[in-house]
């Protein structure tokens, strides 16, 4: 029998971790990855935890019987498997209750980071406490004599822990990316339901099994039937809008045309009503808006025109809505690409510009890893990554990673990176050119009027053919844009202003109160969550 109680708390560990990997995944898409929220729901989970583990001894203690300890720990698991099958249809009912905070405390950070614990116990707290409670009564129940308590406690808890380590390898690579969140959390539910009703059985507890029954048939219909809302009713959007009713106009704009859940993070792809297409990437919106195209436009036409030459080589990180690379492809004889998320390159070969990925080296990989393993030299190196605002992005603003790619540079090579202007201070800008500059000896920066963002150009030579301020239109434009062009509207939306030149960026480089941004202080990673905020 102890084994059998051992081997169903192996069980249990394991649906504990799909839960919380599900749990993260989903309320990222609305609180955000940063590393604020990724705090507070584990700080969440946690406070779950310890509250019923202290009162999951008292009750153990006063039990009586082994009888009731594996009822107990049985009605608990039951109790378990129905709350986390319910906290899917609570976390899609968030979007609108979290709008509405964000807009009400986005001013004032202690509270508004409150509110996201209480949005976040809203979906963990009772399934956590009633994690915590079953730790309590299976060790009681392990324990036949006071001296064989501590291998009892021991045992337990290493075939909990080998448990969850199953449960958050199986979750993360397995369950989510082939079923998705729903069927995930429906099949932790299912598992401990089943732990739940064999033990009430054991027990001697069978007159509850018709009361879980029917309770289970009113939790599964609408949990079948729920599907996300107000998607763009997150960290990263809410601050667009002034209403819930203006964003939901403007997301019925929009038509979803792919969706699908990766390891590396959830992704939905729309089309608005002229063509372009935008994807969501983990919450944030990354694509070809007209904002948007501007920056993916000349973070390679800029370069080529500097370089002063056809470009053999062209190394894009990051494919995004895939119009850098359809550009770079029109630039240069040989285009790699790297991307970390599959499911990126998946809605570019179905929705994006024909041709983008069409004789392009292609590397599902993360781009450090690229740069660090791979010994083939570019022309141009071209960096988007998605906002910094969690570390998976803000790794790609280091010193470190501007010093694996200058490796990775021919002589007269020309790197390009992205600044997201529209959402740091002008300081922090500064911190990002100060950074770029510590490794490239020339430096030029470009502010673009449509996205106030920077690009910046850096060589470890001289640069002779720098485009100056006003437009630069690029030679090579996506079909939507060859349109505009032909009606003539398409000049302001490529204008252009060389902030710094090699000479100004030497002025940042020798200000001692700008930092610089590191692997050991990824300093952008917390300005972008903060200025999300406002504050």
């Amino acid at each position: 029998m102890q084994l059998f109680i051992l081997l169903s708390f192996l069980f249990s560990g394991l649906s504990a971790l799909v839960y919380e990997v599900v749990w993260t995944r989903a309320l990222s898409l609305v609180l955000g990855s940063t590393v604020y929220s990724l705090s507070t729901m584990l700080a969440t989970f946690m406070a779950g935890l310890a509250t019923g583990s202290f009162i999951g001894g008292r009750l153990a203690d006063r039990a009586g019987s082994y009888d009731k300890l594996l009822f107990y720990y049985g009605i608990s698991e039951v109790l378990i498997g129905l709350s986390g099958i319910v906290s899917v249809p609570v976390i899609y009912s968030l979007p609108p209750l979290y709008f509405k905070l964000f807009h009400a405390l986005n001013n004032q950070p202690g509270l508004f980071f409150l509110s996201q614990f209480f949005l976040a116990s809203l979906v963990m707290i009772i399934p956590t406490f009633l994690m915590g409670l079953t730790f309590p009564f299976v060790s009681r129940a392990l324990t036949e004599r006071m001296e064989r308590l501590g291998r009892s406690v021991g045992a337990a808890y290493s075939f909990n822990t080998i448990g969850a380590i199953l449960g958050s390898v199986l979750a993360g690579f397995v369950f989510i990316p082939s079923l998705g969140l729903k069927a995930t959390a429906l099949i932790a539910g299912l598992l401990n339901l089943a732990i739940g009703i064999t033990f009430i059985v054991i027990s001697k507890g069978k007159r509850v099994l018709l009361p879980v029954c029917i309770s289970l048939l009113f939790i599964l219909y609408p949990f079948l039937k729920v599907k996300p809302s107000d998607y763009f009713a997150t960290f990263y959007i809410a601050k667009r809008f002034q209403s819930l009713e203006e964003l939901r106009r403007v997301e019925a704009s929009y038509r979803v045309v792919f969706e699908k859940e990766h390891e590396q993070g959830f992704v939905r792809a729309y089309l608005d009503e002229r063509g372009f297409l935008t994807l969501q990437h983990g919450g944030k919106m990354e694509g070809t808006s007209v904002p948007d195209v501007p920056n993916a436009l000349l973070l390679t036409a800029l370069p080529v025109k500097a370089l002063g030459r056809r470009p053999e080589d062209i190394l894009v990180i990051g494919l995004g809505a895939g119009i850098t690379s359809w550009v770079a492809g029109a630039q240069s004889d040989h285009v790699d690409i790297v991307e970390i998320n599959p499911a990126v390159v998946e809605v570019i070969r179905r929705f994006g510009i024909p041709g983008t990925l069409e004789k392009k080296g292609l590397y599902i990989t993360d781009a450090r890893h690229y740069l660090l393993y791979n010994e083939r030299t570019y022309d141009i190196i071209t960096s988007e990554p998605s906002v910094p605002s969690e570390a998976m992005a803000a790794n790609l603003f280091t010193k470190e990673f501007f010093e694996l790619a200058s490796r990775r540079l021919s002589p007269e090579g020309i790197m390009t990176q992205w600044v997201p202007g529209w959402i740091l201070k002008r300081d922090e800008v500064r911190s990002c050119i100060k950074t770029f500059r510590v490794v490239f000896p020339y430096v030029y920066v470009y502010k673009v009027k449509a996205s106030r963002d920077y690009i910046m150009l850096g060589s470890r030579m001289p640069l002779d053919s720098i485009p100056g301020t006003g437009v630069f239109i690029p030679p090579v434009l996506p079909p939507q844009f060859e349109e505009m062009k032909k009606m003539g509207d398409i000049g302001p939306f490529f204008e252009i202003e060389l902030v710094r030149d090699a000479e100004s960026v030497r002025e940042i480089l020798e200000m001692p109160h700008i930092p610089v941004i590191t692997d050991d202080r990824p300093l952008i990673e917390f300005w972008t969550t903060h200025n999300f905020l406002g504050y």
